[in-house]
Formats: structure tokens, sequence, C-alpha cells
């Protein structure tokens, strides 16, 4: 245990020194890459995702979207929200967006938080709903992007969640990235 809360001490000290000199968050992106998505019922699927957002300018506004290439099944979803509060380094943000899994189509809201805890490094978390037709999925999902130049990055997350879990892989193009 005491190995643990050194390790979480470091953690938090390393981050908050390296946000002094962090990003500011980036609404304004492209992702290509991978995802993969296991659901409780029925067989896991993979392929190709491409997804990315926009913000409105000086209005803190997104919008976003994305598409998922899943084998036997395509997902995309499109949307928007509000993200603020936290400064320059970090935003919390709430989002809706219109969910299309091939079969059936629904809703996702979304809260979560988006963290540049080091020059390069940004982390983000989120809550997410999902209701369906035919059925509906709580979840958490935590991120990380490490930004290898201005405009160019690599991340990867998962996603818990009550009726399937799913990860992803992909490199980020940012576009109007400030410093």
């Amino acid at each position: 245990m005491n190995r643990l809360l050194r390790a979480l001490s470091i953690v938090v000290c390393v981050c908050a020194t390296g946000a002094i000199h962090a990003q500011t968050v980036n609404w304004k992106y492209v992702d290509v890459g991978w995802a993969g998505v296991d659901p409780d019922r029925g067989s896991s699927e993979n392929g190709l995702l491409l997804g990315g957002a926009f913000d409105l300018g000086k209005a803190p506004i997104h919008l976003f979207g994305e598409y998922n290439d899943l084998g036997s099944n395509n997902v995309w979803q499109l949307g928007g929200g509000w993200h603020g509060l936290l400064g320059e380094r970090a935003d919390l943000f709430a989002d809706g967006a219109f969910y299309d899994a091939d079969v059936e189509d629904g809703f996702r809201v979304r809260f979560g938080v988006r963290w540049m805890v080091l020059e390069r490094l940004e982390v983000n978390g989120f809550l997410s709903w999902v209701d369906l037709d035919l059925t509906d999925n709580k979840s958490f999902a935590a991120n990380a992007i490490f930004n290898l130049a201005k405009r160019v990055g690599i991340g990867g997350g998962i996603e818990w969640g009550d009726n399937f879990n799913s990860g992803r892989v992909f490199a980020r193009f940012n576009f109007g990235r400030k410093g």
C-alpha cells in the first residue's frame, strides 16, 4: 500500500509541475485509428475509426462526429456540446449526439474532463449514457493523447460499460492549437 501511495504522490507532483508548461486543450482535431468493441451478448468486432471535433471560436461550444467500421456493424455519431470552466489547460465538458448502430439508433449523453497534464500529454475521462432502440449502456472511459509535435499526436483509450466494453488507438491531427 505504501508503494502505491508513493507512486501516486510522484504522479501527482509530476503532473502538477508539468501543468505549468502545458499546452491548451484543443477542440479542433481529426482522429484516425482502430477501435474494437466487445459486447456482453454477441461477438467482438473491430475496425477503422474516423472522428473529429471543431469548436466555434470564442464560444465554448464544440461540434463532433465519429464513424466506426466495426466489421459487420457500422456505428456513427454526430453531435455537439459545451466545454470550459477550468482554464486553458483543462475543460469540463457535456455533449450529446445522435447515435446510429446499423440496426438500432438513439442518442448518447456524455460528461467529462479533458486535462493537459504535461506540455505534450492530455488525459481525459468521461461518463457516458447511450440509449438505443433495443438496449442502453452506461459507461466510464479513460483516454490519453501524447502530442509528438504541435499538430500530430497518438492516443488510446478504453471504455467500460454495462453492456459492452471498447478500446481504441489512434493518430490525432490537431488544428488551431495555441503554443
